[in-house]
């Protein structure tokens, strides 16, 4: 995204300059001053604060705390923001290789405590029989219906490239799917 503002930024600049040459070639006679007028700067702000995402660390890191995360960031990034792990960390049973999304809240267990899993996976509600793609691993992925080992790879790939889906007809964006197999797949899975 920043480098579309800072493409629309620069254009903008070409644009301006260019006119006020052309203002100047044609109205530059009358011994009047052309005046350019620059265009409002374009904020990045806006942009940045609609991605804003949040997520939340406790557990055995020096620094458990709410932070602020990119998409597409894993837990090992949520970890470093939090001042890394303390010692009694069991980091067996932690895969810094999962991504974090907004609004999780991840705990890094000590030796003997139960493995991490984000809230937004665990919850006292009874769980759907739906496969969220967002999660599920290959193994997972290839009990579907249409889906083999190269689409299930194709999947993971796609997310990790691209980062979560946001709705499961985005799926098609994952070569090698089309709308049939969207069609055999939609009552069986989902996006959290």
């Amino acid at each position: 995204m920043p480098r579309v503002v800072n493409l629309v930024i620069i254009v903008a600049a070409i644009a301006v300059a260019a006119g006020g040459v052309v203002l100047f070639l044609r109205d530059g006679d009358d011994g009047e001053p052309v005046k350019i007028i620059a265009p409002p700067a374009v904020s990045s702000e806006t942009s940045q604060a609609e991605a804003e995402l949040k997520a939340y660390v406790t557990g055995a890191v020096r620094q458990p705390g709410l932070y602020t995360i990119k998409a597409g960031d894993r837990l090992a990034d949520l970890i470093d923001l939090a001042g890394g792990i303390t010692e009694d960390a069991d980091m067996q049973a932690v895969n810094l290789a999962v991504r974090v999304n907004d609004q999780d809240h991840w705990t890094v267990p000590t030796v003997g405590e139960p493995t991490v899993v984000p809230s937004s996976v665990v919850s006292m509600e009874p769980t759907s029989d739906k496969v969220d793609i967002n999660t599920a691993d290959a193994k997972l992925l290839e009990t579907l219906p249409g889906i083999g080992e190269t689409r299930a790879q194709a999947i993971i790939r796609h997310r990790e490239e691209h980062g979560p889906f946001k709705r499961v007809d985005d799926i098609v964006a994952v070569p090698g799917i089309g709308p049939s197999t969207l069609e055999g797949l939609r009552d069986l899975v989902e996006v959290r």
